[in-house]
């Protein structure tokens, strides 16, 4: 009886142990540098990435540490296990601009401009 228990209250232990181990491995996230760059005329106070993958887990980053000032670039990183970002961009005057499922999974560089159109997004 007193072997029954052991084997039982070690394979608990065990099974416990893997669990949290396995669990700690799936929170490391694959973390990607890369630059922003600010060509709207404007400065921005904040850019929002929201991981937009299907079945994807809530993932929501300001990319931003400081405001951004026009002609002027940061560096950054993001989860680089989701490939599609909502990005939303807002600027110093209150205005906001926004874009769905940019696919970032290449990106080295974030562009963020304005040409005769409105504001664009562009990764390279």
């Amino acid at each position: 009886m007193t072997e029954f228990k052991f084997a039982t209250i070690f394979r608990v232990v065990v099974l416990t142990l893997l669990f949290f181990a396995a669990a700690q491995v799936t929170t490391f996230a694959e973390m990607k540098s890369f630059t922003v760059v600010n060509q709207t005329r404007r400065t921005i106070e904040a850019i929002y990435a929201v991981a937009a993958d299907e079945n994807s887990k809530p993932y929501e980053k300001n990319l931003l540490k400081a405001p951004l000032k026009h002609n002027k670039s940061v560096e950054s990183e993001y989860n680089a296990d989701y490939r599609y970002y909502n990005l939303t961009v807002f600027f110093e005057d209150g205005e906001v601009a926004f874009w769905d499922a940019v696919d970032c999974k290449k990106a080295h560089k974030l562009t963020v401009y304005k040409d005769g159109k409105g504001y664009n997004v562009d990764t390279d």
